[in-house]
């Protein structure tokens, strides 16, 4: 048996409080359905706040190293420099094995020969060239080396003077 109440104003309170926290709490597609006995009450429309997302990025477990701009390289010998001679070497030591040495001798006459290579295990440049075969040549020469890493950003440049005989 039924309690009589005295009026409807504190049922639809509750009904209206009940439907305020199924809407919070359930997705409002699935309160559609009206409840049996409440065709004569008041309808309330009630907007359910919005769900936000929590959005997170990894962080990187592993910084990238940025290129060093105190990196040296240096030479460490050079084959004799005779006019006309063939496969002349200069050597070149960098500080990583990926780096790329690109050459540019000027000789006496202002010329130009240019060679690359890529430092190996050792990290060392071996750059070859031949020397030309005329008078004009003979005297001091300078090899200016620019050294790049594996993404092709300019590291160093180191400079050289020789005699060519």
């Amino acid at each position: 048996m039924l309690f009589p109440i005295a009026s409807a104003a504190p049922v639809r309170s509750l009904i209206a409080s009940a439907v305020v926290l199924l809407v919070t709490a359930v997705p409002s597609s699935a309160l559609a359905l009206t409840p049996p006995g409440a065709a004569d009450l008041q309808t309330m429309t009630i907007t359910t706040p919005s769900i936000g997302l929590l959005s997170t990025t990894k962080k990187p477990t592993k910084k990238e190293k940025p290129t060093s701009t105190s990196e040296t390289a240096r030479f460490l010998d050079m084959g004799e420099a005779t006019r006309g001679k063939k496969g002349v070497v200069l050597r070149v030591k960098v500080a990583s094995s990926d780096r790329k040495c690109e050459m540019k001798i000027t000789w006496k006459d202002s010329g130009t020969t240019t060679a690359t290579d890529t430092a190996g295990s050792d990290k060392t440049c071996d750059l070859r060239f031949d020397v030309p075969d005329t008078r004009n040549v003979v005297g001091d020469a300078t090899a200016s080396i620019t050294v790049h890493d594996g993404s092709g950003n300019k590291i160093t440049t180191v400079t050289k003077t020789f005699t060519v005989k």
